[in-house]
């Protein structure tokens, strides 16, 4: 399950809804957001992730704890962790070329 999903600081509803986007996005890699989710719950999914209180640190947070569980219960004196977060802008001026 996704590290996102386990956090549990959404309301139930709203924990739900994120459970349901997670299984359908894992379920069909293949296709396009849209088509993944269908026109109805992509609005639903996509509010959800443009609310105000919704950013990169409450989207990453359950993530960033689970990492730093790995971390302390791993047996070497090193851990090597690679970023895999991307940034992205959605302004045509800011794009290169």
């Amino acid at each position: 399950m996704s590290e996102f999903i386990t956090q549990g600081i959404f309301r139930p509803q709203v924990q739900k809804s994120l459970e349901k986007a997670y299984s359908l996005a894992v379920s069909k890699p293949n296709l396009s957001f849209s088509q993944c989710m269908g026109n109805s719950f992509r609005q639903t999914v996509a509010n959800l992730f443009s609310h105000q209180k919704m950013n990169k640190d409450v989207m990453l947070s359950g993530h960033i704890q689970n990492t730093k569980e790995r971390a302390k219960t791993s047996e070497g004196d090193y851990v090597i962790a690679a970023q895999d977060t991307v940034t992205t802008t959605q302004d045509i001026k800011k794009c290169p070329g």
